[in-house]
């Protein structure tokens, strides 16, 4: 029997040998079925990473210490016809693995949602023979909106991946439509969730302001109706520039939500979004005003959504309370010695009945080395008021990436 240590060292040597095997393949144009496989693009991605979560509650303060490693293969296209494959490996490093994964029954520690997972995190086949046009079969990667409805959750060292059928076309001028079914969603907790589950989603962006953006979501999660509801929406999204280093900056964004036939409750829910900012020449500030209703029962969810980047880094609000939801905030971003900086103020209460939650800084440097490397801080302070307890996270990264 291989022990726990001897396995990690045998799995890293083993992806190690794979992945040197398969950067040595040629890259050439398919002139045949057969060359379609043996001819294409390799690629992997390395993320290593150290969280410290300390919660004012009686869970221990969680340290982790993760690496994740993607290799993938790109197939030449054929006819029409191309693929991917890609192989995900996530695991705990140094020793410090002194946090709930909620998978691995350490609940005494707060948790830190990255368990040791090896899958395959995507494997599809595309089809572009019609003009304008990508059709797409298989487990992949969905990303609409800025993540803000459908996301890949792509914070979490293991992504939220959908087995799914997704056609993009863009044969209109300027246009852009998107649309997909959802048999499966692959979770971040290595969780298979069944659902019945529309999108679609069609962008415009010859007006010279900016681009609009409507979409529709029915969502059917049939292992649990009660997450089943369907989004109707409409973003609008652009700028204007005042001068050779000045933009002004600007998002209006309407949803509505009720619940699917199939949930067993009763709700209709509305979304907004106001944005305002201005981009200079070295800096952009932002204001913005979310809101998500909450009628004391239910509130407006995104449960497909990116939900770490949105409404602050400790995620306090990953599940909408029950009296909604309203986020004020104040962004800024920079760039100096080739450091990006951002910094983000929050300030929370609830839509029903404007009750104090608490507010949030949250602060992220990243610096990009040589293409390929990328180091990144981050930190997030959240100070309770009257929802959840006061929160402090911590993190450490590193991320290499190689192709051909």
């Amino acid at each position: 029997m291989i022990k726990p240590i001897q396995y990690k060292k045998t799995l890293s040597l083993s992806g190690a040998v794979l992945l040197s095997n398969i950067l040595t393949l040629p890259v050439n144009a398919a002139d045949s079925f057969q060359e379609m496989f043996s001819e294409g693009k390799a690629y992997a991605d390395i993320n290593s990473r150290y969280e410290y979560v300390d919660e004012d509650n009686t869970k221990k303060n969680a340290k982790a210490g993760t690496v994740r490693a993607r290799i993938g293969y790109d197939t030449g296209n054929y006819n029409g016809f191309s693929g991917k494959v890609e192989f995900s490996h996530n695991t705990d490093i140094f020793g410090l693995d002194e946090y709930n994964s909620k998978q691995n029954n350490k609940t005494q520690y707060s948790v830190v949602a990255d368990p040791d997972l090896t899958r395959v995190n995507q494997a599809y086949l595309d089809y572009t023979g019609f003009d304008n046009t990508l059709i797409r079969y298989g487990r992949q990667r969905i990303k609409l909106d800025q993540d803000r409805f459908i996301g890949n959750v792509g914070w979490r060292q293991n992504e939220q991946v959908y087995d799914a059928f997704l056609v993009t076309n863009e044969s209109l001028a300027d246009t852009k439509i998107t649309y997909g079914y959802i048999d499966k969603v692959q979770t971040f907790l290595d969780t298979r969730i069944d659902h019945s589950t529309h999108i679609l989603n069609a962008q415009y962006k010859g007006f010279k302001l900016g681009s609009i953006t409507g979409y529709y979501y029915g969502l059917e999660n049939k292992d649990n109706q009660a997450q089943s509801s369907d989004t109707y929406g409409l973003q609008f999204k652009g700028n204007t520039a005042i001068n050779d280093e000045l933009k002004a900056l600007y998002l209006a964004e309407y949803a509505n939500q009720d619940e699917s036939d199939d949930n067993p409750n009763d709700f209709d829910l509305d979304y907004y979004h106001l944005k305002g900012g201005m981009d200079f020449s070295s800096f952009n500030v932002n204001l913005g005003y979310e809101v998500l209703e909450g009628d004391g029962t239910n509130a407006f969810q995104t449960p497909l959504a990116t939900k770490h980047a949105w409404n602050g880094w400790a995620d306090k609000f990953l599940t909408t309370p029950a009296d909604g939801l309203e986020d004020k905030y104040l962004a800024f971003a920079t760039k100096f010695y080739g450091i990006k900086m951002k910094a983000v103020y929050h300030d929370y209460d609830s839509d029903k009945g404007s009750t104090s939650y608490g507010d949030e800084i949250d602060v992220v440097f990243t610096k990009k080395f040589k293409k390929n490397y990328t180091v990144l801080v981050k930190y997030a302070n959240y100070d309770a008021d009257k929802y959840s307890v006061d929160t402090e996270k911590f993190w450490i990264g590193f991320n290499a990436k190689f192709s051909q």
